[in-house]
C-alpha cells in the first residue's frame, strides 16, 4: 500500500509539473500577442490620424482633393493591422498553445479601444464647443445694452510696395464690465457689400482683416505695426471695463499697386456703419450652439 500511494503521488506531481508550464506558456502567449498588437494598433492609429489631418490641410489649401482613393492608405494600414493580428494569434497558438479565438479577440481589442477613445474625445470636443458658443451667445445678448458705439473714422496708409490699407476705427465705451468676445457675436458692418471706396473700379478690390470679427484695441493705429494678422482677433483684455476708451478696428486692404491715397479721398467713413445686432447670437441659441 505505501508503495502504491507513492506511485500515485509521484504521478500527480508529474502531471502538475507538466500542466503548470503549459498554463504559464498560454498566459505568456496572450500577453506577448496583446503587446505586439497594441504597439501595431498605436502605430496604425497615429498614421491614420496624421494622414487624415494632412489630407484636410491639403484640401483646405486647395492643393487638390481626389475624392476617389484619398483614404486608400488608411484602409491599407488597417488591412495590414488585421493581417498582423491574425499572424500573431496563429503564432502564439503554435508556440504557446494558446487558443486562437480568444487570442484574436484580445489582439483586436487595442485598436477598438483607441477608436472608441477617439470617438469619445470628438464627441466631448463637439459638446464643449457647442456649450461654449451657447454661453458666449447668452453673454453677448446680455452685454449689448452696456455697449455704446461712437462714429467711425479712418486712418489710410499707403504701403511701401504699393496698395493701400484703410484702418477703420469705431470708438466705444461700456457702462459696466462686458466680455470682449461678445463683439464676435454682436459687431458687424451694415450693408458692407454696397460700399464703393474709389471712383476707380480697379481700386475697389479689397479684403478684410480679421476676416469675420474686429480687433479690439485701446489706441488708434495710423501706421505699422498693425495688430496681429492671426485668424483670431486681437483683444486687449478678455473683460472690458467702464471708464476706458476702446476701439473696434478693421483693416481693409487694397492690394493693387497702382492705387494710391488720392484714389480714396472722397470716401466718407460714415458709410461704413457698424451696428450691434443680436441676430447671430439668437441664431446660435436656436441651433443649439452649432
Amino acid at each position: 500500500m505505501p508503495d502504491s500511494l507513492n506511485i500515485y503521488a509521484t504521478d500527480d506531481s508529474n502531471q502538475q509539473a507538466q500542466t503548470t508550464p503549459k498554463v504559464r506558456n498560454k498566459k505568456v502567449g496572450y500577453i506577448l500577442g496583446a503587446t505586439v498588437s497594441a504597439v501595431t494598433a498605436i502605430l496604425v492609429f497615429i498614421f491614420s490620424m496624421v494622414f487624415v489631418q494632412l489630407q484636410m490641410v491639403r484640401c483646405f489649401m486647395s492643393l487638390g482633393c481626389d475624392d476617389g482613393g484619398t483614404t486608400y492608405p488608411v484602409w491599407l494600414a488597417l488591412a495590414g493591422y488585421v493581417l498582423v493580428v491574425i499572424v500573431v494569434a496563429a503564432s502564439t497558438r503554435w508556440i504557446f498553445t494558446s487558443r486562437f479565438g480568444p487570442a484574436l479577440l484580445l489582439n483586436v481589442a487595442p485598436l477598438i479601444a483607441l477608436i472608441a477613445v477617439q470617438i469619445l474625445l470628438v464627441q466631448y470636443r463637439d459638446y464643449s464647443h457647442r456649450s461654449s458658443r451657447i454661453s458666449g451667445a447668452k453673454t453677448a445678448i446680455s452685454d449689448v445694452s452696456a455697449i455704446h458705439l461712437g462714429d467711425p473714422f479712418i486712418k489710410t496708409v499707403e504701403l511701401p510696395h504699393g496698395g493701400v490699407v484703410m484702418l477703420v476705427h469705431i470708438p466705444f465705451t461700456v457702462t459696466r464690465t462686458v466680455q470682449a468676445h461678445s463683439f464676435d457675436f454682436l459687431a458687424m458692418f451694415e450693408n458692407r457689400n454696397l460700399q464703393k471706396f474709389s471712383p476707380r473700379h480697379v481700386c475697389d478690390d479689397n479684403f478684410e482683416r480679421p476676416d469675420y470679427v474686429f480687433h479690439i484695441v485701446e489706441r488708434e493705429y495710423s501706421e505699422p505695426p498693425f495688430p496681429s494678422y492671426d485668424s483670431r482677433s486681437e483683444v486687449v483684455s478678455r473683460q472690458l471695463i467702464p471708464g476706458k476708451q476702446y476701439y473696434l478696428l478693421k483693416e481693409i486692404h487694397f492690394e493693387m499697386s497702382t492705387c494710391h491715397l488720392s484714389d480714396y479721398q472722397g470716401f466718407d467713413p460714415k458709410e461704413l456703419r457698424v451696428i450691434l445686432s443680436t441676430s447671430d447670437a439668437e441664431q446660435v441659441l436656436k441651433e443649439g450652439g452649432r
